[in-house]
């Protein structure tokens, strides 16, 4: 076959997918761990080499805002002052006399321990020993017995030698700690002798801000000389305590004090615990204080240990700590104090702990990610940050200082790193199936060209078999289908050099490797078949055909099976799982192309029989659509159809004549470009779902020649829910209008020559009764009724001067007077209407607020006229007639109701068009011109009103109309 190398190569594809799916992406199993590993080792050198510092720092000031303030210990007084340098008539206390007389009102008042946080005061040991204020200071602190002093170690070389006993006295033994380069190895800066002898405690009040000057850690100890000396927190606390001087220890990375020990890091530092920021602590300005009375004074100080400082730069400096930009020494150091008296110093877990704790985060995190996509692993990285960042800040409230940048940065390092790469690993992957979904779509579209190169169903067979063949590289195959009972397998096709005498053998299924595949519905492989009982020995004795190994695959369709393929005696090797794959791959697909193959001929069969019958359809339907025509073309009308879009479907040549339409086929154009007539593309254009679905009206095509055609149009549905059509029927009826015209020229002539005459009748009725004052009452009865059906046709005529008048566009002529007796006005109207008969019952309800008001009398007793004869005829079994006139608001309404037979629903709208009447044959015909209602209708809207009609069939009718309550004549208004 030409198609045969092309369909062999796009086959291959699909085994190379294979291949390379059993060859599976590089797993990640040991890339998390190891990349944990490494991360974690590289942000350890940089916690080491002290990188991360400056983000520690800023992690730790930011759990001390989030955590915010603590009530500090009710034992510590702040007194400090503000006042500038030297005592300015004894304002400031910082002298040594100030300093004196401080100390004696504080020891006076009962403070338990005064600490001198006064760095001034360390100015030298061998100071002058009779300064008067160094004596008065050194007695007021020998009198107390609890005073601190302060020591400094300054990096430039002093003048003060090394003190000896009232110095060493206070040193914790001999050490050596690792202090900042520019302070190493130090000098001692110490009050004089005397003040040092009178002492209790000493120690250094020096701190060492970090890179970014802010103060976080305070020492417990520091060293100069080869001595380590306490600090001067330390030693207010020894003082308080009443340990003896020098009594502190450092061993093994903490400090012991009597029953206290405190934890420190290799240069005996403690983070400091701040509780607030500038003024938290209680405090006593100094020039309050000495406006205050023993008494007040011992409230505040007693029992107390006081901090004596400074708030100006100029004796101490301001410090920058975590809670505040600007903290005096003083507030500092009782920050400190308060951390060491409470037992509350942030406890700082060692080195290796951090360490190992960070190692855990980092494989819990490498773990946790690993197997998630990008998008996962990337939440489970957040959420890993925002679990260590919570636990930091929950620990910290219960005073753990617990490192975070470095596990923070390991966590979003190890989870940036592994999201990353299982990006790229999903893109290889996405890579990788797109590859496999090329290579089975170049599968599929070889096997659609093997199937459309040949429709005839056993070469399909055979290709396929040989396909397969070649593929899996066997020496012979074959193809079994499905009998019709669903008990045998046929062999259908086979190739080999046995493959022709098999065609007439036929299998059970269960029988035989190939039956045992067809009832298991499962692929199967025998290596060796004479090892097997499942093998038919029979079939292969009879063909003679040597058969070592087979690989059977069902044909599966709809969870059936359809058929069976068999390949037997791989060339060169043993049968696989790749063999399987692809061969239940394109079994399937045979039993699809067999199941189509199947379907495409009954489709064929049916399309051949369905194209017959359309074919008969479309003569019927050309049959009927000239017989369409022909009716169209025959009608006296013209006749307009077009469909949803306005596009002509139909049209007679009637209309064409009509509307004077181009000679051309005009089916299928818009119907508003071919009609250029302006009412009849109003007529198409319009919606006709506001009129019910249909509209009907009178077109005038030549005002010249008056001619004239009515139009009807409505709705006509399309089949398939598609927009409605429109078919419009167009009547010539100019005779028509011809006629009514004549008509209405001889009513008008007729009725003016009956207005004179019936005037005389009139007057001549009016005039005899009074002539003949004797005549008897017979006679003046028939006066009486000669005057009133004069007066009748008085009416009549006039109804038809007014019919004239609205046919030829006349605006109606109204008499105004002003009626001040509504009653005598229906009164009037019934005495002038026809007599119903015995069985009518007139009635008349005249309500009393109706007051006069202004119209024309002679057409508002018309109108009464005429609504009550028709009250009378459309009541032929009687009943009674009810004449209502009251006022509404602005309006003077009349109604007349009778008991009558009542009107149709579908009649409602005829009523008041000219010369249309309604009939019943139940009641038989009522005379009457026609025009009644319709010039009743004129005269109310000549007044400014409007009449209607409220009627149920059977029942009767109530005829209302209303007119504008006028106090005058319109043009007086």
């Amino acid at each position: 076959m030409a198609d045969e190398e092309p369909i062999r190569s796009a086959t291959r594809l699909p085994i190379l997918a294979a291949v390379a799916d059993e060859e599976p992406i590089r797993s990640a199993t040991r890339l998390p761990i190891l990349a944990a590993v490494s991360v974690f080792v590289i942000v350890a050198l940089l916690q080491g080499l002290g990188r991360l510092q400056g983000t520690e720092n800023a992690l730790l000031t930011l759990r001390f805002e989030l955590r915010g303030e603590r009530e500090p210990s009710p034992s510590i007084v702040v007194l400090a002052s503000k006042t500038p340098e030297g005592e300015q008539g004894g304002a400031a206390p910082w002298t040594t006399s100030g300093l004196a007389r401080l100390v004696g009102r504080l020891g006076s008042a009962g403070a338990s321990v005064i600490a001198l946080d006064v760095p001034a005061l360390a100015r030298g040991y061998e100071a002058p020993a009779d300064d008067e204020g160094t004596v008065k200071l050194a007695a007021a602190m020998k009198a107390h017995g609890r005073v601190v002093l302060p020591l400094l170690i300054k990096a430039e070389p002093t003048s003060y030698r090394t003190p000896s006993d009232a110095v060493i006295r206070f040193s914790c033994g001999r050490g050596k700690l690792l202090r900042p380069k520019n302070l190493r190895p130090g000098h001692l800066a110490v009050p004089p002798k005397a003040l040092c002898e009178a002492a209790a405690g000493l120690g250094a009040t020096n701190v060492y801000p970090d890179a970014d000057a802010v103060v976080r850690e305070a020492p417990l100890m520091v060293s100069s000389g080869g001595r380590l000396y306490p600090s001067f927190w330390l030693e207010v606390v020894r003082v308080h305590d009443r340990n003896r001087p020098g009594s502190a220890r450092l061993t093994d990375d903490r400090v012991a004090l009597g029953q206290r020990t405190f934890e420190t890091d290799d240069e005996a530092e403690v983070t400091i615990n701040y509780v607030g920021g500038y003024e938290h602590f209680p405090r006593v300005p100094y020039p309050t204080m000495r406006r205050w009375t023993d008494e007040h004074l011992r409230e505040h100080v007693q029992g107390k240990i006081v901090l004596v400082g400074s708030d100006l730069a100029g004796f101490t400096s301001y410090l920058r700590t975590p809670t505040a930009p600007m903290l005096p020494g003083v507030e500092v150091a009782a920050n400190i104090v308060n951390s060491l008296i409470q037992g509350s110093m942030l406890a700082v877990p060692p080195a290796w702990l951090q360490h190992l704790v960070t190692l855990l985060l980092a494989l819990l995190t490498a773990c946790l990610v690993a197997p998630r996509g990008p998008v996962g692993g990337l939440l489970v990285t957040l959420v890993l940050l925002v679990g260590v960042a919570a636990l930091g800040v929950g620990l910290f409230v219960f005073d753990m200082c617990v490192p975070m940048a470095e596990p923070l940065l390991v966590v979003a390092l190890v989870g940036a790193f592994l999201v990353a790469d299982t990006a790229a690993l999903a893109d290889r992957r996405r890579a990788r199936a797109d590859v496999q979904l090329q290579s089975r779509l170049q599968t599929i579209a070889g096997v659609v060209r093997l199937v459309s190169s040949s429709l005839d169903r056993e070469k399909l067979l055979v290709e396929i078999l040989r396909w397969i063949q070649g593929e899996i590289e066997a020496e012979a195959s074959s193809l079994l289908l499905m009998e019709e009972d669903g008990r045998h397998l046929r062999f259908e096709v086979a190739l080999g050099d046995k493959g022709a005498m098999l065609e007439d053998f036929h299998l059970e299924v269960g029988k035989g490797i190939a039956g045992a595949v067809a009832l298991e519905k499962e692929p199967m492989i025998v290596d060796d078949v004479h090892r097997d009982e499942r093998w038919a020995r029979d079939i292969a004795d009879a063909i003679d055909y040597q058969t070592q190994s087979i690989l059977c695959v069902p044909m599966m369709l709809h969870d059936e099976v359809t058929g069976v393929i068999e390949v037997i005696n791989k060339r060169g090797g043993r049968f696989t799982e790749r063999d399987v794959q692809l061969a239940t791959v394109i079994a399937q697909q045979a039993a699809f192309f067999l199941e189509n193959a199947r379907l495409y001929r009954e489709l064929s069969d049916r399309v051949d029989f369905a194209n017959e019958e359309l074919r008969d359809t479309n003569r019927r339907l050309a049959a009927e659509m000239a017989r369409i025509s022909a009716l169209l073309d025959g009608m006296g009308d013209g006749v307009i159809a077009t469909d949803g879009r306005d596009h002509i479907v139909l049209l007679n040549d009637v209309a064409e004549q009509m509307f004077e339409l181009p000679e051309r086929d005009l089916v299928g154009e818009p119907v508003l470009a071919v009609v250029d007539q302006p009412d009849l593309v109003e007529l198409f254009a319009m919606p006709l779902s506001p009129h019910g679905g249909s509209y009907e009206t009178e077109i005038v095509l030549d005002e010249e020649s008056g001619r004239v055609v009515r139009a009807h149009i409505s709705l006509v549905d399309e089949p398939g829910g598609e927009a409605p059509g429109k078919v419009a029927v167009f009547a010539d009826i100019t005779h028509l209008k011809e006629l009514d015209r004549m008509k209405m020229d001889l009513i008008s002539f007729v009725s003016h020559e009956l207005k004179n005459p019936i005037g005389t009748l009139q007057g001549v009725c009016d005039l005899l009764p009074r002539r003949l004052p004797g005549a008897d009452e017979e006679t003046a009865r028939l006066f009486d009724i000669a005057r009133r059906q004069s007066a009748r046709m008085r009416y009549l005529v006039q109804d038809f001067l007014d019919l004239s008048r609205i046919e030829a566009g006349q605006s109606l002529e109204l008499e105004w007077s002003e009626i001040d007796d509504p009653a005598q006005l229906i009164q009037s109207a019934l005495e002038m209407a026809k007599p119903g008969g015995p069985e009518h019952t007139f009635e008349t309800e005249v309500a009393d607020d109706l007051g006069p008001f202004w119209a024309d009398r002679n057409k508002i007793e018309s109108v009464l006229i005429n609504l009550v004869e028709n009250a009378t005829k459309y009541s032929p079994e009687g009943g009674t007639v009810t004449l209502r006139a009251f006022a509404t608001e602005g309006d003077v309404v009349f109604e007349v109701q009778d008991q009558g037979i009542g009107i149709r629903e579908a009649d409602l709208p005829k009523l008041f068009r000219s010369f249309q009447r309604v009939h019943d044959s139940t009641f038989g015909r009522v005379s009457g011109t026609g025009v009644g209602l319709y010039i009743c209708r004129n005269l109310v809207e000549a007044h400014g009103g409007n009449i209607e009609v409220e009627s149920t069939w059977g029942e009767g009718s109530t005829f209302r109309f209303n007119i504008p309550r006028r106090t005058s004549t319109p043009e007086e208004t």
